[in-house]
C-alpha cells in the first residue's frame, strides 16, 4: 500500500536565516549526565555539517541540535530508533538550490531524508530553505496566511526539494516546528510510510 501526502510549504516573506559561522571542524560533543544515554550534541563547523549530523544520526540513538547547522547535501536517516531534537537556537540551513554532489539532479534535493527506518522521532524539528519562489505578484486573493504581496509558483526542476521526506518507514512521528522556504513540500510521505504522526508543524 503506498501513502502518498504533501504538506505545503507555502511563501514566507521573511528570508531564511544566514548560515552560521564558527570553527573549522565540526564538533560532536557529548551533553550533561542529565541526558538521555547515548545523546550527542551537534555543533556547527563552519562548513557543511550534513557529514556530522547524518555520521552522529546513524551512529547515536540521540542527537541534539542546538545551533545553526549548514546543511549543503540530504541528510539521510535509515538507522531505526532514533530522535533527534531540537533546542535552542537549532536549526539546519540549507542555502544551495542544487546538490553538490548529483549536480544534474536538481529536483531532488531534501533536507531530511528518512528511508526504511522504523521508530524515528524528531522533536521541534526546524528548517530553513533557500527560498526563491515567492517573489511573484500576486494575481489571486490571498488565502489565510499567504503574503498579500507575491505568491508562490510551481517549479518542476526543484519540486522535489523536500524539507522532511518519509519514504517506506514505520513509526515516523514529527512534534512539532517550523520549516520554511523549501522549493518542494513541508512534508512528503511516500512508498509506504506506516503510521506516521505528525503534531503541531508549522510550515511556510
Amino acid at each position: 500500500v503506498i501513502v502518498l501526502l504533501a504538506v505545503l510549504a507555502g511563501c514566507a516573506p521573511e528570508p531564511p536565516a544566514a548560515p552560521p559561522t564558527a570553527s573549522t571542524t565540526a564538533a560532536v560533543t557529548t551533553p550533561p549526565t542529565t541526558a538521555s544515554p547515548g545523546t550527542v550534541t551537534v555543533r556547527p563547523s563552519g562548513g557543511d555539517d550534513t557529514p556530522a549530523l547524518a555520521a552522529a544520526i546513524a551512529t547515536n540513538p540521540n542527537v541534539v541540535i542546538d545551533r545553526p547547522l549548514r546543511i549543503d547535501n540530504v541528510v539521510l536517516i535509515t538507522a531505526s530508533n532514533r530522535t533527534v531534537t531540537f533546542t535552542g537556537t537549532g536549526v539546519l540551513v540549507r542555502t544551495l538550490l542544487i546538490n553538490p554532489a548529483r549536480p544534474t539532479d536538481t529536483r531532488t534535493f531534501q533536507a531530511i531524508l528518512i528511508r526504511g527506518a522504523s521508530n524515528v522521532t524528531i522533536n521541534n524539528v526546524q528548517v530553513s530553505g533557500p527560498g526563491g519562489i515567492c517573489d511573484v505578484p500576486r494575481t489571486t486573493p490571498p488565502l489565510p496566511g499567504q503574503s498579500p504581496t507575491y505568491q508562490a509558483i510551481y517549479d518542476a526542476t526543484t519540486e522535489a526539494q523536500h524539507a522532511i521526506e518519509i519514504n517506506a518507514t514505520a513509526n515516523v512521528t514529527i512534534n512539532g516546528g517550523y520549516v520554511h522556504d523549501m522549493r518542494g513540500d513541508g512534508v512528503y510521505l511516500t512508498n509506504g510510510a506506516r503510521t506516521t504522526r505528525i503534531n503541531d508543524l508549522h510550515t511556510k
